[in-house]
């Protein structure tokens, strides 16, 4: 199993013990998700084999400072730069325009968003997008940039399967968190039911979206077996098979050359 997104080092109990219960659940490979500068450095410490991290600036980082988004994409070409191996993709980067509506706010979310772009293009590495109620302008940046090769997913889909489709058409995955085991989701599961093998990829988001039937503990990586289930149930798959495909995907999205895992509980 491969948890595709999560914050390991924002995990409610200590990281460590966060990844003894996930080697013990069966997850071979996490990819902890970017999201500030500060965070980069603290993500870091907890790489290690079949943990994987990415860097960026995460929409709402940006929201909240607006004034300093240059310096933080300076900083983010730095700090890749330097630690080039250690990053296997840019991002979170994207819109939230549920977070602000003020337009200031918006153009600086798609100035980063198309820095982001670019940059993915330049070292090589897939982006990990986040998109909340901003599909359409997501969309139209994307269709007129250069991707990267391996283009790149939409983490913590929520949307329909239509618009999942034209996020593949343009060669990027869709990401199905703890949402999708939520009954009343229904939109939620004919895009979980619609997407491709090719384009499926499942993540915790941890320590947020945690599985319906965990309420109201925190989520954590040893709960991705719940997302893969539901998934299983959606697609008329056998667990065995999503947790293939979905494994398989992001090996070769995020780390094609990487094959060493999880084999004993982590010492850090």
């Amino acid at each position: 199993m491969f948890d595709s997104h999560c914050h390991l080092d924002r995990s409610a109990s200590d990281p460590n013990d966060a990844l003894v219960r996930a080697l013990n659940a069966g997850i071979k490979y996490l990819l902890i998700a970017g999201v500030n500068p500060e965070q980069w450095c603290s993500a870091q410490s907890w790489i290690q084999p079949g943990v994987f991290m990415s860097a960026g600036l995460h929409p709402w980082w940006v929201s909240s400072h607006p004034e300093t988004v240059d310096q933080g994409m300076d900083d983010l070409e730095a700090f890749v730069t330097q630690r080039r191996a250690q990053v296997h993709a840019i991002g979170e980067t994207g819109l939230d325009f549920r977070r602000s509506a003020d337009p200031l706010i918006r153009q600086a979310q798609r100035r980063a968003f198309q820095w982001h772009i670019d940059a993915a293009c330049r070292w090589d590495l897939p982006l990990i997008l986040h998109i909340v109620g901003a599909h359409t302008d997501a969309l139209g940046i994307l269709r007129n940039a250069e991707l990267p090769v391996r283009g790149g997913v939409v983490h913590g889909f929520s949307g329909s399967a239509e618009v999942a489709m034209q996020y593949n058409r343009l060669g990027l995955s869709i990401s199905f968190s703890g949402a999708v085991t939520h009954p009343n989701r229904r939109r939620l599961h004919r895009a979980a039911a619609a997407i491709p093998d090719e384009w499926l990829l499942v993540e915790t988001d941890s320590p947020d979206q945690t599985p319906w039937n965990r309420h109201p503990a925190p989520n954590e990586p040893a709960f991705l077996i719940d997302v893969l289930s539901t998934m299983a149930t959606l697609r008329h798959q056998s667990l065995e098979e999503v947790t293939r495909i979905t494994t398989s995907n992001a090996l070769k999205l995020f780390a094609p050359h990487e094959r060493r895992h999880l084999q004993i509980a982590p010492t850090i």
